[in-house]
Order: C-alpha cells, then structure tokens, then sequence
C-alpha cells in the first residue's frame, strides 16, 4: 500500500487500446501480477498478463520489439529503454524523474491540494516528489489518476508523432520550453538528467488544457 499512488486502473486503457486497433495496431498488455482483466471485446487486444503461456523470453522479445511502449515507470519498461524503444509514461510520478534520456512522451497524474482542491503547479509537483502513498498524504496532497481520454489523447500523440501525421499547434513549442525550464530549475536536475533527449516531451494536450501547471 505504501506504493499504491503509482497504480494505474486498466480500465482506464480500454479506449486507447481500442483505438488503437482501429488504426491497425495489436495491443499488448504486459505484467507479472495483474489485479483485474483486460477485456476490451477486441481480439486485438491481447492480455497477456493473464495468460499461462506468459514467460520470461516472451517477457524481453514483446518489450524490444514493439512499435512503443504505454507505461507509467512499472520496471519492464527498462528494457525499452536499452532498445531505444520510444515510450509514453501515463500517470507517472514523481514527475522529477521523467525519462528525458529518451524518445519519451510523459503525462503525470494530477495532484490536488485536499484543502483547496487546486490543482499543483509543476513547480510545486516537483517540489513535493514522494515516494509512498502516506508521504502525499501528510502533504495534504490528493493524487488523481489520468481519465481515458487524456490517457487516449497521450497515446495518440506518440502514435501520430511516429507515423508523421501530428499537427502541432503554435503553442505547442512555448509550452514545451517552458516545461523543460520549470525542470531544468529544480535542485536535483543535475543528478538525475544531464542530456535532454531532442524527442523527450511532456503531452502536449495535456500542457494545452491545464494553464495553470505551468504558473
């Protein structure tokens, strides 16, 4: 339980998954120990985490050979990071450990302040990176996963970005600086980053639709 912030709900995937079908792709749901089904209706969906012929070969091949990895920093996605695999990290926190070494794409969960109920800014997200459940909690912060769309919307852009097909707005580039000059400016940025990968990225519907994270 001390880890259960990071715990993303599957269900949340469903519409991304099957969106992705309908653009031709098979979609894999990864994992050693899952704790509810994925059942989409969509033989295009395959979920291998529950099926008796998972294993460990299987495990690395499915990882280094996919079109892109959906994850939110679970472990198994290292290994397409050793195979330069493009990633989108949905529901990823600590937020000051975003995987900018890579062609990456990253959407972290929401952080409310229980007594406001307003929404963290970056800033204050990445001043208050915890690593257990009870720590967010003692902060008076609330943790909110990402809803199917904005996960969709995540996807889809990796997904549009690798095909050539994704329309930047004018905005996009101002959001983007300014969201790499909000990380370049915390303490730890040294220790943990170095070299900003050209395609690292955070969601671009995701900065569009929330002003205020970038106060």
């Amino acid at each position: 339980s001390y880890h259960d912030f990071r715990n993303t709900e599957i269900i949340h995937c469903k519409e991304m998954a099957l969106e992705l079908t309908r653009r031709g792709y098979w979609v894999i749901r990864m994992g050693k120990v899952a704790e509810h089904r994925f059942d989409t209706g969509s033989e295009m969906v395959i979920d291998y985490a529950n099926r008796a012929d998972k294993n460990d070969f299987l495990d690395i091949w499915i990882m280094a050979n996919c079109r892109f990895c959906v994850s939110n920093g679970t472990g198994l996605d290292s290994i397409t990071d050793a195979f330069h695999i493009p990633i989108v990290d949905v529901d990823y926190l600590p937020l000051v450990h975003i995987v900018s070494y890579n062609r990456s794409l990253t959407v972290p969960k929401k952080l409310f302040w229980v007594d406001s109920g307003e929404m963290l800014t970056m800033r204050e997200h990445l001043l208050h990176s915890y690593f257990s459940t009870s720590e967010y909690t003692s902060a008076g912060i609330r943790v909110q996963d990402l809803d199917s769309v904005e996960i969709t919307h995540a996807v889809i852009e990796m997904e549009e970005r690798l095909s050539g097909r994704w329309n930047s707005e004018e905005s996009d580039q101002e959001l983007q600086a300014r969201f790499w000059k909000r990380l370049t400016e915390t303490k730890d940025y040294t220790d943990l980053h170095g070299v900003i990968h050209p395609e690292a990225r955070c969601g671009a519907v995701f900065l569009r639709e929330n002003s205020r994270f970038l106060l």
